[in-house]
């Protein structure tokens, strides 16, 4: 998941492809084939990058998740959790990035 999460925070998590997953990893030796048949469908896909976020607290791909109301980490996510985003979402404006 470390190169869907990766691919996700360039593209979007609800935007990225296999293909952008695959070129994410492919230093680690991921293809399009691998991802194909780990992640099968675009909302398992979804769904998986979500739950790794929300394990490796990945605050850039979680704030896409917030802003968009994503219902799956809506459910799985903490209060404190949400607010560690919105802090995290601060510091970024705060530092123009």
């Amino acid at each position: 998941m470390k190169a869907a999460l990766k691919a996700a925070e360039e593209y979007g998590y609800n935007k990225v492809t296999r293909e952008q997953i695959a070129e994410a990893g492919k230093e680690d030796g991921i293809t399009a084939s691998n991802v194909q048949y780990h992640l099968h469908k675009a909302e398992r896909t979804r769904r998986l990058i979500v739950l790794a976020a929300i394990e490796t607290r990945n605050y850039r791909v979680l704030a896409q998740a917030m802003a968009l109301g994503d219902e799956l980490f809506l459910e799985k996510s903490s209060i404190e959790l949400r607010k560690r985003v919105v802090m995290w979402l601060d510091s970024e404006y705060c530092r123009g990035v």
